[in-house]
């Protein structure tokens, strides 16, 4: 309130001050301040609006897919995308009531019926373990994922022992004509003259444990598809690596490389070299390394023809022109073959190159060419069919007279054969036996005995006269060569011990 009486001085500074407190004045410093404060309110209410709406969005999507299934989600063969629990439940019944597993590979084909092999699903189960590993609060990235494969969480189980003679059946029919697999094998390459390791091979053939659990992991996963591969095969038990193998490879190495030279009296008589070695040789399946001299035996005996000839068939032109055949007896040639055999084994054993002097059980005088005489020139033929006999010495007779040998019967009767007088008595007494039973006690002046102690030339002064038939006319002896006691007693004179006594017919 101003005064009337104000000068105009005063009334011009009251003029100044009121707009500054006028409500014009006022509601412009307002105007200003909301200016300034407006924005930021609205943006606030903006974005706290939108953060709500997205918060809604987010808990809508998470409820939504807590039941839902994503996009592009599978389930084995099953489409899954954008489906309820219950579809996907449905889904999975509906695909096991028609669920086959076709098992392939390998030239192997088989197919499994779910109500062969009673499978099942525990449909809701293996839902809510899906939606658990899905995880719905992950929805927004997840919807753009292109593909969500839970077909490992399909989880079906079955009959075993079903399945199993199932599977058997058809492994069994196709290992049928199926290859077997081999094992690592030491053998012996012939090009590079050495023993080698062959590689296991595994074959077609099945193995029925490892083509169940294919055959069973398909199943449990629903999967339509079991591929069969060399996973499925049956494996070689032993491969090129193993320990074993080269074991018994350094040892038929070491066997094979022995070089043994078998003489006799320094004449090499047969080589035994790492190519016959090498025949002989044998690795089993427990690869275990021997060595059988009995595959050496025939070229051995081939060649030692005719330094084994005891008993053998031996022919000759006697001096006279007679032709000859004899076997059997107990003189001549025959190799200590026990001998021979147990040092050509220890020889190979040890890889060795070395000559084996060959040992005789019994000598004869000389070699039998082609199945000729192993006796030199002095020998007794004694022919039983002339009933006579011959001392030679050479191409000469140095001593004849005919002779009474034994009765030709199964009892009796002189044992044809290439001998050797081992003894010689004077005088002597003969004793004859049946059994245990003595059937005669027979004193003589010269006994000269060729077939162990038993059958042998004597004299026999009881004979009336000699040759001829008298051997097969009830005069023959109990199998001696019994002489007039001159001839005997000439014969006593100049026969020695180891002279060759031939008798033949």
């Amino acid at each position: 309130m101003f005064c009337n009486g104000a000068s105009e001085e005063d009334r011009t500074s009251a003029e100044t001050v009121i707009p500054l407190y006028s409500p014009a004045a006022k509601g412009g410093a307002l105007g200003r301040n909301k200016k300034r404060t407006s924005p930021k309110r609205i943006a606030a209410i903006v974005l706290g609006s939108l953060f709500g709406l997205i918060l809604f969005a987010y808990l809508a999507g998470a409820a939504v897919f807590s039941y839902w299934f994503y996009p592009g989600t599978s389930i084995g063969a099953i489409d899954a995308s954008l489906k309820t629990s219950d579809q996907v439940s449905s889904a999975i019944d509906t695909s096991l009531s028609s669920y086959k597993v076709r098992v392939a590979g390998g030239g192997f084909s088989y197919e499994v019926d779910s109500s062969e092999v009673g499978v099942n699903i525990d449909a809701n189960a293996v839902v809510k373990s899906m939606h658990a590993n899905l995880n719905p609060f992950m929805w927004p990235v997840a919807v753009f994922k292109r593909n969500h494969d839970l077909s490992d969480l399909l989880v079906a189980s079955y009959n075993s022992t079903d399945l199993r003679q199932s599977v058997q059946a058809a492994v069994d029919a196709f290992n049928e004509t199926a290859t077997a697999p081999t094992n690592a094998q030491v053998i012996y390459d012939t090009g590079k003259k050495s023993f080698a390791i062959q590689s296991e091979k595994t074959g077609t053939r099945l193995d029925i444990d490892a083509v169940m659990e294919a055959v069973g992991k398909a199943i449990v996963s629903m999967s339509d598809t079991a591929s069969i591969g060399e996973a499925q095969l049956e494996q070689p038990t032993v491969r090129a690596d193993d320990p074993r193998v080269a074991k018994a490879l350094e040892e038929a190495s070491t066997m094979s490389s022995a070089n043994l030279r078998l003489t006799t009296e320094g004449k090499e008589l047969l080589r035994i070299d790492s190519q016959s070695i090498s025949k002989s040789i044998s690795v089993s399946d427990d690869y275990e390394v021997t060595f059988s001299e009995d595959d050496l035996n025939q070229s051995i005996n081939e060649v030692l023809a005719s330094y084994n000839t005891v008993g053998s068939e031996r022919r000759y032109t006697r001096p006279d022109g007679k032709e000859v055949t004899v076997s059997g007896g107990v003189y001549g040639w025959r190799v200590d073959t026990d001998d021979l055999h147990d040092q050509i084994i220890e020889g190979v054993k040890e890889g060795a190159r070395k000559d084996i002097e060959i040992s005789f059980a019994s000598k004869g005088s000389q070699a039998s060419v082609n199945g000729g005489p192993d006796w030199g020139a002095r020998y007794v033929d004694v022919d039983l069919s002339e009933q006579h006999a011959r001392f030679y010495d050479g191409d000469s007779i140095v001593w004849e007279a005919d002779i009474v040998s034994g009765k030709p019967d199964d009892k009796y009767a002189t044992p044809p054969g290439v001998w050797w007088v081992n003894a010689k008595q004077s005088p002597s007494t003969l004793e004859g036996y049946e059994g245990k039973k003595k059937i005669y006690t027979t004193k003589v002046q010269y006994w000269m005995p060729f077939e162990g102690n038993a059958i042998g030339f004597h004299d026999a002064p009881w004979q009336a006269e000699f040759g001829g038939t008298r051997y097969k006319d009830g005069f023959g002896s109990h199998g001696c060569i019994n002489l007039a006691p001159s001839k005997a007693s000439e014969l006593y004179d100049i026969l020695q011990s180891g002279d060759c006594v031939v008798v033949h017919y």
